[in-house]
């Protein structure tokens, strides 16, 4: 019998893609034990649309929450009730991951060439072409700064990395029955990160480039030159700047480098003309993130979520 295999997806308000994202899993060459579908309290009748489609059965374990706990919320969920169920590796990703048909069996031949290695990963697509933000070697200990793994990186064999995405990450259960849980309090953005970071202080990270996941985002509004507000900003730079402290070499220096950032991009706020408009909003969202890290005040922020 091979290795197990339990595939976390966490979703709200997607029927569509999520419908997509199980019939990729079901399609698999080299088969998935059990699906959790994590449904942060959807509204649009996900479950509905999926009995609908004769996708709930025997191998497809449906958990609604009873409120949104975001992405963080609910990937502390799956990979606790994923742990439960003993299996021997635990995938992640939301419900916009499509998989290539061959890409746990990709792994997993990764896991064999590379038995010493409980973590891997695999090349994330985006609108057909290659996206280098979900892998990311880790520059330093202070700022952590990423650099991302180009398409260079690909053209070989599996590559050590630092830094995953939750799109498509797969990890051994020994190792997260050391590390525990991702932190469910930074509701969205960075939580992926950090978790990556506990990872990657017990066991190398791979990245298998013939594995591969298609995710299905819309194209971001706006471009270098205009900026358009956007909720998530918030917990980006407040999560990164709280993963940056909990893992610094050097916590004195991190803090000085949270305080110079942001005053920078204050000082960029006020006088870009990009932000003309936004001004008000954006100095105040950065208050919020000098405040939330230096009380340590991690969760939802009313203040910044979908509609806000």
């Amino acid at each position: 019998m091979g290795d197990t295999i339990a595939s976390i997806i966490v979703t709200y308000n997607r029927k569509a893609l999520l419908a997509e994202a199980i019939n990729s899993l079901l399609s698999q060459t080299y088969p998935i034990s059990k699906i959790i579908i994590i449904d942060n309290a959807s509204t649009d009748g996900s479950k509905e649309y999926l009995e609908e489609l004769h996708l709930l059965n025997e191998k497809v374990d449906y958990v609604v929450l009873p409120e949104n706990l975001g992405g963080a919320g609910g990937f502390y969920h799956g990979i606790e009730r994923a742990i439960a169920g003993n299996f021997d590796w635990i995938s992640l990703s939301d419900d916009d991951a499509i998989f290539d048909s061959r890409y746990f069996e990709e792994i997993i031949k990764g896991s064999k060439e590379n038995p010493q290695v409980k973590a891997f990963a695999g090349a994330v697509m985006e609108q057909g072409e290659l996206c280098p933000l979900h892998r990311a070697r880790v520059l330093d200990r202070i700022s952590f700064q990423f650099s991302f793994c180009g398409e260079e990186y690909y053209k070989g064999p599996p590559f050590p990395i630092d830094i995953f995405s939750f799109v498509g990450c797969v990890i051994h259960k020994s190792i997260i029955r050391q590390i525990g849980l991702p932190d469910k309090e930074y509701f969205i953005r960075g939580d992926d990160s950090e978790y990556a970071l506990r990872v990657g202080e017990k066991t190398e990270i791979l990245c298998v480039p013939h594995a591969v996941v298609n995710h299905k985002i819309k194209p971001k509004k706006g471009n270098g030159e205009s900026f358009v507000p956007d909720w998530k900003d918030f917990y980006d730079l407040r999560n990164h700047y709280f993963f940056a402290v909990k893992h610094s070499s050097n916590r004195y220096s991190t803090y000085r480098y949270i305080y110079a950032g942001l005053i920078r991009r204050e000082l960029a706020t006020l006088v870009k003309r990009k932000y003309a408009g936004y001004k008000r909003y954006r100095l105040r969202m950065l208050n919020d993130i000098f405040w939330a890290v230096m009380r340590n005040k991690k969760g939802k922020n009313e203040r910044y979520l979908p509609g806000k």
